[in-house]
């Protein structure tokens, strides 16, 4: 018997930015302007990835000399940084200041992915909106727009902005873990096999990744292939079986 959704795994879809919040919060912080200056300042702010980045860039932003195109790149490697650190507001602020400056996908996208990790869906698709009209094939605002689209229970338009973002990366886990998801929400337990089965092929290795395709599996009722992949996932994290069923 296919065990039912539970409110836990509903949790998991909303929860989906965090996902893309580590990859699109890295891209961020990867950036760098073309000719950057070499001084210390442009250093820390530019080059040093590490805990005190966000500090190198707000001391760089001090300089009444820095040229636009270094402020923006600043403005965005630092909302990356406050984004790893879960400081969603200022994420918000430094890309709003970069919008102020130039229309921006990054920007939209860097503030999107903010507002759904803060549960403002609405705002997140809107500005994932803006973004795909400056870069129709960006992969970010498409991941975020479908994780917002899946928080709000939209399982369908999820869907198709996971399909766009594979279409232009076919190799992203994260985006087949959500679609995943997503196809489990709507009991298309074919759908979800195989693209858990894909991420964990591409090298996917966590616990959930292992028991939500078990529970496809179920689903299917293949009692068999169901049974190895819960117990792959007890191996990898026994406390994962509470994770999705917390009320047992």
């Amino acid at each position: 018997m296919r065990r039912p959704l539970s409110a836990s795994l509903h949790a998991l879809n909303v929860q989906l930015g965090a996902a893309s919040a580590i990859f699109a919060f890295a891209s961020v912080a990867g950036a760098t302007p073309a000719h950057a200056s070499k001084s210390m300042k442009a250093e820390r702010c530019f080059f040093l990835i590490s805990p005190d980045q966000g500090v190198g860039c707000t001391t760089l932003l001090r300089d009444k000399s820095v040229g636009t195109n270094a402020k923006i790149t600043a403005l965005l490697i630092r909302a990356g940084a406050y984004g790893r650190k879960g400081d969603y507001a200022r994420v918000v602020r430094d890309a709003s200041e970069v919008l102020k400056l130039v229309p921006s996908a990054e920007a939209y996208y860097t503030r999107a992915l903010a507002y759904h990790n803060r549960g403002e869906q609405k705002r997140a698709i809107s500005d994932c909106d803006a973004a795909l009209l400056i870069d129709p094939d960006n992969t970010n605002a498409l991941f975020v727009r479908g994780s917002a689209h899946q928080s709000l229970g939209d399982y369908d338009k999820a869907i198709h902005d996971y399909a766009e973002a594979l279409r232009h990366e076919p190799g992203r886990t994260d985006v087949l873990f959500a679609r995943g998801t997503a196809r489990y929400s709507t009991a298309d337990y074919q759908g979800a096999t195989e693209d858990l089965s894909m991420a964990i092929d591409l090298g996917a290795a966590e616990a959930s990744v292992f028991y939500l395709r078990g529970l496809a599996y179920q689903g299917l009722r293949n009692n068999a292939k169901a049974r190895a992949d819960i117990a792959t996932a007890l191996r990898i994290d026994p406390a994962i079986e509470a994770a999705f069923h917390p009320h047992r």
